[in-house]
């Protein structure tokens, strides 16, 4: 999503981009929330201990695989979980990356990594608890990022790849992604690997449209 600076601009963006039932749905959902768990909600851009940083990826490991051991999914990020924890410490002290929490007492429930570059927020890996679904944790996630990039003078807010309804409700452009493998073409076995890696990409982004198709389906048979 485009951005513009100030909380102004925010009002701007749920009411042209969201629309009225929508907002209202929103704050229904952080409302309901605040009541029945009175959670915390953390950002940590700038400072966090090594110990809580550890604690939150361990956390985020385990709820990502309950998430998707309950959709019966492959997760293609839950592989990357470790290289990230061991890239974004540092990044995440000097404000190159973000983690955003909610926490129920002190139990992580929400759990989001984000790329900082510049102006711009790139929204990379999210999950939630599964025992509380029923609050609707992605969309008041979603909407707690994008009220923080306001008031932070964020340009843009990338949502990453990948075309889902949920990311349908709040982007305002979208861009085709594409993925670029360099290698050197002298080098044979620098051009094996680069082909192989060019086959698992294919083979990658095929189980995705083919998940993306059984996703769309599923939406389209719920909502009948």
């Amino acid at each position: 999503s485009t951005l513009s600076s100030s909380s102004a601009a925010s009002d701007v963006y749920k009411r042209q981009h969201l629309g009225r039932a929508r907002k209202s749905q929103l704050k229904r959902y952080r409302k309901r929330l605040d009541l029945c768990i009175a959670p915390k909600y953390k950002i940590y851009y700038g400072d966090i201990s090594k110990n809580e940083y550890n604690i939150l990826f361990n956390r985020l490991i385990l709820i990502t695989k309950r998430r998707f051991a309950q959709k019966e999914e492959l997760n293609f990020e839950l592989p990357f979980l470790e290289l990230y924890r061991d890239i974004m410490y540092p990044m995440i002290l000097n404000k190159k990356a973000s983690l955003f929490v909610i926490y129920h007492d002190k139990k992580p429930i929400n759990i989001t990594l984000n790329f900082v570059d510049e102006e711009c927020i790139f929204h990379w890996n999210s999950s939630y608890d599964i025992d509380y679904q029923m609050f609707n944790l992605g969309h008041i996630n979603m909407i707690n990022h994008l009220e923080w990039a306001f008031n932070n003078g964020f340009k843009l807010f990338d949502m990453s790849r990948g075309d889902f309804m949920h990311k349908r409700k709040y982007v305002n452009k979208s861009y085709v992604y594409n993925e670029h493998i360099i290698y050197n073409s002298k080098s044979l076995p620098a051009s094996i690997i680069a082909h192989l890696k060019h086959l698992k990409l294919k083979l990658r982004y095929s189980l995705i449209t083919v998940s993306y198709t059984h996703l769309r389906a599923h939406e389209t048979g719920r909502n009948l």
